[in-house]
């Protein structure tokens, strides 16, 4: 339901419902405005805008790709056997299956103050069979390092393992 009209109707449900309670007209009017925004603003952000269901990602002089699994920087085809990637640069690379020789992820331990350990940098190595970009480095830092470090490593370490399985089926 778009967002006017969750808001209408819940405005005029508000309304109604002073008006039974013996308020006056320009009252209920004004004082439903409020809640009828809250819930208006609750359905926009539970059915708002959702993301694409097929992502394309390009690189220069590749055909574009459509993602079958993406994140920020690493995205994958598998119908057409394709990696896309984007490297610590910003440049970006569409790579063949055949074209990924080997593949490693990377991180920094790191402890707080008060013990806890934290996995942070985290980043792939990928050794590609191309002589102009024999490594490509693509990190995971969607989250903060300070704050959520194990996220980013959790991520990665997803798209390791998906890696793998790509790679060696």
């Amino acid at each position: 339901m778009p967002f006017i009209a969750v808001l209408v109707v819940a405005w005029v449900m508000v309304t109604g419902l002073l008006l039974v309670l013996g308020a006056p007209f320009t009252v209920s009017a004004i004082l439903a405005f409020v809640p009828a925004l809250m819930t208006g603003g609750f359905t926009r952000l539970r059915w708002g805008p959702q993301p694409l269901k097929e992502r394309q990602f390009a690189a220069k002089n590749e055909p574009p790709l459509t993602a079958t699994y993406a994140a920020d920087h690493i995205a994958l085809d598998i119908t057409t056997q394709r990696l896309w990637l984007k490297d610590l640069r910003g440049r970006t690379y569409i790579l063949d299956r055949g074209e990924i020789a080997a593949w490693e992820h990377t991180w920094t331990d790191v402890a707080n103050g008060f013990g806890k350990r934290s996995r942070i940098r985290n980043e792939i190595a990928i050794r590609t069979r191309r002589l102009e970009t024999p490594v490509i480095q693509v990190a995971f830092r969607r989250y903060s390092d300070a704050f959520n470090g194990n996220r980013n490593f959790e991520q990665a370490s997803e798209w390791q393992n998906r890696l793998t399985i790509f790679l060696n089926e």
